[in-house]
Protein backbone atom coordinates (compact mmCIF):
# COMPACT_ATOMS: atom_id res chain seq x y z
CA UNK A 1 0.00 0.00 0.00
CA UNK A 2 1.08 3.47 0.02
CA UNK A 3 2.24 5.91 2.57
CA UNK A 4 -0.22 7.97 3.54
CA UNK A 5 1.67 9.91 6.67
CA UNK A 6 4.77 10.10 8.88
CA UNK A 7 4.70 10.84 12.59
CA UNK A 8 7.57 12.07 13.99
CA UNK A 9 8.44 10.75 17.81
CA UNK A 10 11.10 11.79 19.86
CA UNK A 11 12.00 8.81 20.90
CA UNK A 12 12.65 5.22 18.82
CA UNK A 13 9.79 3.08 18.44
CA UNK A 14 10.29 -0.86 18.30
CA UNK A 15 6.93 -2.18 17.94
CA UNK A 16 3.43 -1.07 17.17
CA UNK A 17 -0.33 -2.74 16.84
CA UNK A 18 -3.22 -1.18 15.29
CA UNK A 19 -6.56 -1.68 17.38
CA UNK A 20 -9.26 -3.86 14.89
CA UNK A 21 -11.11 -0.88 14.60
CA UNK A 22 -8.30 0.90 13.29
CA UNK A 23 -9.61 3.63 16.27
CA UNK A 24 -6.14 2.97 18.60
CA UNK A 25 -2.61 3.03 17.85
CA UNK A 26 -0.25 1.59 20.45
CA UNK A 27 3.67 2.00 20.16
CA UNK A 28 6.12 0.47 22.15
CA UNK A 29 8.78 3.18 23.29
CA UNK A 30 12.88 2.05 24.13
CA UNK A 31 12.18 3.67 27.45
CA UNK A 32 9.78 1.45 29.23
CA UNK A 33 6.74 3.52 27.74
CA UNK A 34 3.98 2.24 25.26
CA UNK A 35 2.04 5.50 23.88
CA UNK A 36 -1.50 5.43 22.20
CA UNK A 37 -1.82 7.71 19.31
CA UNK A 38 -4.32 9.24 17.45
CA UNK A 39 -3.77 6.64 14.28
CA UNK A 40 -4.97 9.52 11.67
CA UNK A 41 -3.08 12.71 13.46
CA UNK A 42 -0.19 10.70 15.16
CA UNK A 43 -1.27 12.89 18.01
CA UNK A 44 -0.12 11.03 21.55
CA UNK A 45 -3.22 10.46 23.98
CA UNK A 46 -1.96 8.59 26.72
CA UNK A 47 1.80 7.47 27.78
CA UNK A 48 1.79 4.25 29.58
CA UNK A 49 4.46 3.51 31.82
CA UNK A 50 4.47 -0.05 31.15
CA UNK A 51 8.37 -1.88 32.47
CA UNK A 52 11.91 -1.11 32.43
CA UNK A 53 14.14 -1.41 29.53
CA UNK A 54 13.04 -1.24 26.05
CA UNK A 55 9.22 -2.19 24.77
CA UNK A 56 10.07 -4.83 21.92
CA UNK A 57 6.79 -6.77 21.73
CA UNK A 58 2.96 -5.65 21.73
CA UNK A 59 0.14 -7.57 21.13
CA UNK A 60 -3.78 -7.35 21.57
CA UNK A 61 -6.08 -9.60 22.83
CA UNK A 62 -8.59 -10.46 19.84
CA UNK A 63 -11.69 -8.33 21.82
CA UNK A 64 -8.60 -5.73 22.31
CA UNK A 65 -9.19 -5.66 25.89
CA UNK A 66 -5.79 -6.30 26.89
CA UNK A 67 -2.78 -5.10 25.44
CA UNK A 68 0.67 -7.08 26.13
CA UNK A 69 3.54 -5.40 26.18
CA UNK A 70 7.20 -7.54 26.23
CA UNK A 71 10.50 -5.83 27.78
CA UNK A 72 14.35 -6.93 27.06
CA UNK A 73 14.72 -6.72 30.40
CA UNK A 74 12.32 -9.15 31.13
CA UNK A 75 8.68 -9.54 32.24
CA UNK A 76 5.40 -8.83 30.41
CA UNK A 77 3.13 -5.73 31.15
CA UNK A 78 -1.03 -6.50 30.77
CA UNK A 79 -2.73 -3.40 29.72
CA UNK A 80 -6.70 -2.49 30.56
CA UNK A 81 -6.87 -0.84 27.37
CA UNK A 82 -10.45 0.61 28.46
CA UNK A 83 -8.48 3.11 31.35
CA UNK A 84 -4.78 2.69 29.86
CA UNK A 85 -3.86 1.19 33.07
CA UNK A 86 -1.40 -1.39 34.07
CA UNK A 87 -3.54 -4.08 35.22
CA UNK A 88 -0.91 -6.31 36.21
CA UNK A 89 2.75 -7.22 35.55
CA UNK A 90 3.62 -11.63 34.47
CA UNK A 91 7.10 -12.51 35.22
CA UNK A 92 9.17 -14.02 32.84
CA UNK A 93 12.87 -13.85 32.85
CA UNK A 94 15.19 -13.62 30.74
CA UNK A 95 15.08 -10.87 27.40
CA UNK A 96 11.53 -10.88 25.67
CA UNK A 97 12.11 -10.45 21.87
CA UNK A 98 7.94 -10.57 21.08
CA UNK A 99 5.11 -11.74 22.21
CA UNK A 100 1.31 -13.19 20.35
CA UNK A 101 -2.13 -13.75 21.10
CA UNK A 102 -3.93 -16.76 19.81
CA UNK A 103 -7.00 -15.18 17.84
CA UNK A 104 -9.36 -17.63 18.53
CA UNK A 105 -8.27 -18.29 22.36
CA UNK A 106 -6.91 -15.37 23.79
CA UNK A 107 -6.14 -17.77 27.06
CA UNK A 108 -3.13 -19.01 24.48
CA UNK A 109 -0.19 -16.68 24.44
CA UNK A 110 3.18 -17.07 22.78
CA UNK A 111 6.77 -15.55 23.71
CA UNK A 112 9.94 -15.16 22.65
CA UNK A 113 12.58 -15.01 24.82
CA UNK A 114 16.32 -14.36 24.50
CA UNK A 115 18.99 -15.81 27.10
CA UNK A 116 21.90 -14.13 28.46
CA UNK A 117 25.35 -14.39 25.81
CA UNK A 118 28.07 -16.16 26.52
CA UNK A 119 30.72 -14.29 27.87
CA UNK A 120 32.38 -12.36 25.44
CA UNK A 121 30.46 -13.29 22.56
CA UNK A 122 29.64 -9.94 21.75
CA UNK A 123 33.12 -8.75 22.02
CA UNK A 124 33.94 -11.03 19.20
CA UNK A 125 31.64 -10.41 16.93
CA UNK A 126 28.91 -13.16 18.14
CA UNK A 127 25.51 -12.96 19.38
CA UNK A 128 24.23 -10.07 21.35
CA UNK A 129 21.72 -12.70 23.59
CA UNK A 130 21.66 -15.77 24.11
CA UNK A 131 19.35 -18.38 22.21
CA UNK A 132 15.76 -17.47 21.54
CA UNK A 133 13.40 -20.32 22.90
CA UNK A 134 9.96 -20.26 22.48
CA UNK A 135 7.54 -20.26 25.37
CA UNK A 136 3.81 -20.43 26.12
CA UNK A 137 0.83 -19.86 28.02
CA UNK A 138 -2.63 -21.43 27.98
CA UNK A 139 -3.64 -18.96 30.90
CA UNK A 140 -3.07 -15.61 30.37
CA UNK A 141 -0.04 -15.53 31.12
CA UNK A 142 -0.07 -17.08 34.74
CA UNK A 143 2.06 -19.81 33.80
CA UNK A 144 4.72 -20.46 31.47
CA UNK A 145 6.27 -23.64 29.72
CA UNK A 146 9.27 -23.70 27.31
CA UNK A 147 8.45 -25.31 24.34
CA UNK A 148 11.53 -24.97 22.32
CA UNK A 149 14.48 -23.68 24.79
CA UNK A 150 17.46 -25.26 25.73
CA UNK A 151 17.59 -24.17 29.46
CA UNK A 152 16.45 -21.28 31.43
CA UNK A 153 16.47 -18.02 30.18
CA UNK A 154 19.42 -16.97 32.06
CA UNK A 155 21.63 -20.27 30.88
CA UNK A 156 24.54 -19.04 29.34
CA UNK A 157 25.82 -22.85 28.67
CA UNK A 158 23.60 -24.25 25.71
CA UNK A 159 24.79 -24.98 22.76
CA UNK A 160 24.56 -21.78 19.85
CA UNK A 161 21.77 -21.79 18.17
CA UNK A 162 22.29 -23.30 14.86
CA UNK A 163 19.34 -21.55 13.13
CA UNK A 164 20.80 -17.64 11.06
CA UNK A 165 22.44 -15.65 12.81
CA UNK A 166 21.50 -17.56 15.87
CA UNK A 167 17.97 -16.51 16.21
CA UNK A 168 14.43 -18.40 15.31
CA UNK A 169 13.82 -16.12 12.44
CA UNK A 170 17.09 -15.02 12.19
CA UNK A 171 18.43 -10.97 13.41
CA UNK A 172 17.25 -9.13 16.77
CA UNK A 173 13.94 -8.67 17.76
CA UNK A 174 11.89 -11.46 15.87
CA UNK A 175 8.46 -11.06 15.54
CA UNK A 176 5.53 -13.68 16.15
CA UNK A 177 2.64 -14.40 14.55
CA UNK A 178 0.36 -17.39 15.55
CA UNK A 179 -2.31 -18.61 12.52
CA UNK A 180 -5.85 -17.52 12.85
CA UNK A 181 -6.75 -21.05 11.81
CA UNK A 182 -4.58 -23.05 13.72
CA UNK A 183 -3.09 -22.18 17.09
CA UNK A 184 0.00 -25.00 16.56
CA UNK A 185 1.21 -22.87 13.54
CA UNK A 186 3.15 -20.28 14.47
CA UNK A 187 5.43 -18.23 12.43
CA UNK A 188 8.81 -15.78 13.39
CA UNK A 189 10.43 -13.74 10.90
CA UNK A 190 13.11 -11.30 10.49
CA UNK A 191 15.90 -11.91 8.20
CA UNK A 192 14.77 -15.08 7.36
CA UNK A 193 11.02 -16.64 7.62
CA UNK A 194 10.48 -20.27 10.12
CA UNK A 195 7.49 -21.66 10.65
CA UNK A 196 6.16 -24.12 13.37
CA UNK A 197 3.21 -26.91 12.60
CA UNK A 198 3.21 -28.20 16.04
CA UNK A 199 3.59 -25.24 18.33
CA UNK A 200 7.45 -24.65 18.77
CA UNK A 201 8.97 -28.32 19.10
CA UNK A 202 10.21 -28.24 15.64
CA UNK A 203 11.02 -25.38 12.87
CA UNK A 204 11.31 -25.29 9.14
Amino acid sequence: GATVGTFTLNRSVLRARLSSDDSRLFVGMDNGTVRELDPVTGVARDTIQALGGAINGLALSPDGAHLYATSTVGGVADIDTKTNALARTIPLAGALQDIAVSPDDPSRLHAMVAGVAPAGAKDKGGPTTGVVGLYTSTDRGEHWSAVDAPGVPSDTSGPADPRPLSRIGGGDLPPVTIDPKDPNVVYSSSVVLWRTLDGGHSWS
